[in-house]
């Protein structure tokens, strides 16, 4: 089972990622975070096996929650996916550490895609 932490202010977005993991073709649990303080916390604690990050919240910016991510002993090792609708910001998200960069608005085969990019593993047919 894939354990993703998705960090989004959006409910919006992160009930349309839970439900394409949902559906996906591999057994995935969603946990969430509605703010970067809270996902940065919750991953430390309990590190899943992959975040997905979006870049643009309120307070602590996906920017800064991903390196601390990456900083911490914990996370340092757990692959971070960015979202954001920012298409012009990719190498701004490998320079802080993102493993992949998925823009939004979010779809399911892209979001398979990019997954099964980080764990080749895993079967995709979306």
């Amino acid at each position: 089972m894939l354990t993703v932490l998705y960090i989004d202010d959006d409910d919006v977005n992160r009930d349309l990622v839970k439900r394409i993991l949902a559906r996906a073709p591999f057994e995935a649990e969603m946990r969430e975070a509605d703010n970067g303080v809270l996902g940065v916390e919750m991953a430390i604690e309990n590190p899943p096996d992959l975040i997905l990050m979006d870049f643009h919240m309120p307070g602590i910016t996906g920017t800064e929650a991903t390196k601390q991510l990456c900083d911490h002993e914990a996370t340092a090792n757990v692959p971070i996916i960015a979202l954001t609708a920012d298409i012009y910001a990719r190498e701004r998200f490998q320079d802080v550490g993102c493993a992949e960069f998925l823009t939004k608005p979010i779809r399911k085969r892209a979001l398979l895609h990019t997954i099964q990019k980080v764990f080749p593993e895993l079967v995709t047919d979306a």
